[in-house]
């Protein structure tokens, strides 16, 4: 049996050859110059005071699991120097895009200098998710921020529940199987027997060995009206900001492929919340992923929030403690790799996702509201990623797409009809004309 935290790290790990990816990106836009120095040298003391950064994840004969390992000093020192090096000039975010290195060869945690005041913060997928992300950055920035008498700031100790009694734990199981039974047969009976040849798939059926062509990505900025004036009509709509964004992605690909009557979406939620005992810190990607499908011939925005809800039934989580149970790691992490190799029709219906959804929600994080005017963030699969969240009342999606399996126009076109969509209400409610919609980068 594998241990619950490690079956997403297994599935980045497994599959991270072909998909030539296995970071986290998230670009940080200061509102202020930073002290180049300072960002090295609080960079350098990050490092060597979290021991959960200087490890490595390695295949452990004995025990036939992986565990996490830590440097040697000669490791770490060399480990260091090339960070450094790294550090010691401005890159572009194509640069970001197109690096990837394996696993093991670099720290987990890096920076990169885009300009003055950009960074581009990158965590290894395989140590955690987009809160562990959130929070080993904001570690780096009380590094960065604290004057130089001061000594190194204890770590964030964030709030967690004491482990619930036996009983509970059993009558939550229990509870938990009786939903996930409920959620795999509802699912596998709607998407019936035909799912791969009915599935939304802008890949176009491709296959690939390895991915070597890198990935194009570009950010849409939401200006705070539009990001307030999207807000209030999700509520007006009885609706989250996930489903609202769900439904409108799930309409324009059903535009972009008028043959196809199905999309799924893969929907990463951290597990944190299902299992509150354990320390963000700790090493491992401890995420699920809700599957939630659409069809074309039923109203969209009901079935997103229909979807939605099993995440309140701990689908994620008994989802991934399911695979969890099946068979052991080097098996698992081998499947994993083996199915990355598969074109969409060919795997199972809830692997046949349309797009990734990934949406944190609004950001507050005291050090990174001081010194930060906006965020955005991707990661690499092999589906179109959306990332979707907001900070200091200013929305960002960030989308990111392999150019082995997608044709970046056609992809960007959908994109950038969803964003029109997003920041404008329908043709009847509109006032005056809709100014020119706020682009950001691309790579």
């Amino acid at each position: 049996m594998v241990q619950p935290d490690k079956v997403s790290s297994l599935f980045i790990y497994g599959a991270e050859e072909v998909v030539r990816g296995n970071s986290m990106v998230c670009t940080c836009h200061f509102a202020h110059d930073l002290d180049l120095a300072r960002v090295r040298s609080s960079y350098d003391e990050l490092i060597r005071n979290r021991p959960e950064l200087r490890v490595n994840w390695q295949y452990q004969q004995a025990t036939k699991s992986y565990e996490w390992v830590p440097f040697s000093a000669a490791e770490l020192t060399t480990l260091l120097a090339r960070e450094q090096a790294s550090l010691s000039r401005f890159h572009t975010f194509e640069e970001v895009v197109a690096d990837y290195s394996p696993t093991n060869e670099r720290l987990l945690v890096r920076l990169t200098l885009l300009d003055a005041r950009t960074v581009a913060f990158e965590v290894n997928h395989t140590l955690t998710n987009a809160d562990g992300g959130l929070y080993w950055m904001q570690e780096w920035l009380r590094f960065y921020e604290r004057t130089p008498h001061e000594g190194p700031p204890e770590p964030t100790v964030l709030p967690v529940s004491p482990r619930p009694a036996w009983w509970r734990r059993l009558g939550l199981a229990l509870v938990g199987i009786f939903w996930l039974c409920a959620y795999l047969l509802s699912f596998l009976r709607r998407a019936g027997k035909h799912s791969g040849a009915e599935t939304v798939d802008l890949s176009h059926g491709r296959r690939v060995e390895v991915q070597r062509k890198g990935y194009a990505c570009k950010t849409y900025v939401f200006s705070p009206e539009q990001t307030q004036s999207l807000v209030s009509r999700c509520k007006q709509e009885g609706l989250t900001v996930t489903e609202k964004f769900v439904a409108l992605v799930a309409a324009k690909l059903f535009e972009a492929q008028p043959d196809r009557r199905r999309v799924c979406v893969s929907i990463p939620i951290g597990l944190s919340a299902y299992d509150p005992h354990r320390p963000m810190s700790a090493p491992g990607n401890y995420t699920g992923s809700l599957f939630v499908q659409l069809f074309r011939d039923q109203p969209l925005h009901r079935q997103a929030k229909a979807g939605l809800k099993w995440a309140r039934r701990r689908i994620p989580y008994s989802m991934t403690r399911l695979l969890a149970m099946v068979g052991n790691e080097a098996k698992l992490g081998q499947a994993f790799a083996d199915k990355a190799r598969s074109p969409l029709a060919e795997r199972g219906p809830m692997e046949q996702y349309s797009f990734a959804l990934s949406s944190p929600g609004v950001v507050r994080l005291p050090a990174l509201e001081r010194h930060c005017t906006q965020l955005s963030a991707h990661t690499y699969s092999q589906t179109i990623f959306i990332g979707v969240g907001t900070f200091r009342g200013v929305m960002t999606m960030e989308v990111c797409a392999a150019r082995d399996l997608f044709d970046e126009a056609e992809v960007f076109q959908v994109t950038d009809a969803i964003f029109e969509t997003a920041c404008w209400p329908p043709a009847g409610q509109r006032q005056g004309s809709a100014p020119t919609p706020p682009l950001a980068r691309r790579a």
